[in-house]
């Protein structure tokens, strides 16, 4: 007689999973083969819990992963940032940024989180796979959904390089809800109305400050970053998207770039 004849709960377990054929069903017979080799260690002498405990415990993961298939992964990557950006020193990477569905925050449930990293000399394949699976951890995602990429690893000039530059955003700022000077109103009127980058950055700069201060509220990107990527404090979302507004106006109505800014720092604007 086999232990599992012996045990009802564990017969239990085996019948209910042979006649159900949905994902609890993979759960169910999971619990089963658990708590057999459970109970074969116990009958071993080996110090470990009951079958009930483990049991308890299989029921506990499973309600948690179903909660966590609710769950936008952007949300549970804002939530665990310093501890993602903790693997990321303990596997020799840097410069931590997000890009894709979790940056534009058009994620779902089902979306996978897209992460560009800087490595060391010593980066390599198995670096980057312990990363991989350590960002997964504590996401509480499969490891499959969890894509990190260097830009060494990007082709140069291709399609997919552009769309991260576009994007890609420092994961503790946007964790904290830092936002992208491209993404506020005004921008792309100013762009279409002929305005550079360089020259939205400066109104952006000199409406915050009338003498061109760079204020805290604007967080500079390293050298060979778009401009529009530079970050906007969220408290002052409303008073920058107001003088790029403001801005654009006065391009639009053949105002040149001084002119411009004179006009977008004299409008009134919220505080």
């Amino acid at each position: 007689m086999t232990d599992s004849d012996t045990d009802p709960a564990l017969r239990g377990l085996e019948h209910a999973a042979a006649r159900t054929s949905d994902a609890t069903a993979e759960w169910l017979r999971s619990a089963a083969s658990l708590a057999r080799a459970t109970q074969a260690a116990r009958t071993a002498g080996h110090p470990i819990g009951s079958i009930g405990k483990v049991l308890r415990q299989g029921r506990a993961s499973a309600r948690h992963q179903r909660a966590r298939a609710l769950i936008r992964p952007s949300l549970l990557l804002a939530e665990r940032s310093s501890e993602v950006e903790a693997a990321a020193t303990a596997n020799g990477l840097t410069d931590i940024r997000v890009f894709g569905s979790c940056a534009r925050s058009t994620d779902t449930p089902a979306s996978d989180v897209d992460l560009l990293v800087d490595g060391g000399p010593r980066t390599s394949l198995l670096t980057i796979s312990a990363f991989v699976i350590a960002v997964a951890d504590l996401l509480g995602l499969e490891e499959e959904r969890v894509d990190v990429v260097t830009p060494g690893g990007l082709v140069p000039g291709s399609h997919l390089e552009r769309q991260i530059a576009a994007e890609c955003q420092p994961l503790a700022a946007w964790a904290a809800g830092w936002l992208r000077l491209d993404s506020l109103p005004g921008w792309a009127a100013a762009c279409a109305a002929g305005a550079s980058e360089e020259e939205l950055v400066e109104a952006a700069e000199c409406g915050l400050h009338p003498w061109g201060w760079v204020a805290a509220a604007l967080r500079n990107l390293p050298a060979g970053r778009p401009a529009g990527a530079t970050l906007v404090d969220p408290e002052e979302f409303v008073r920058v998207a107001a003088v790029l507004a403001a801005y654009a106006a006065g391009i639009a109505d053949g105002c040149d770039h001084d002119a411009a800014i004179t006009r977008a720092v004299t409008t009134p604007r919220p505080v």
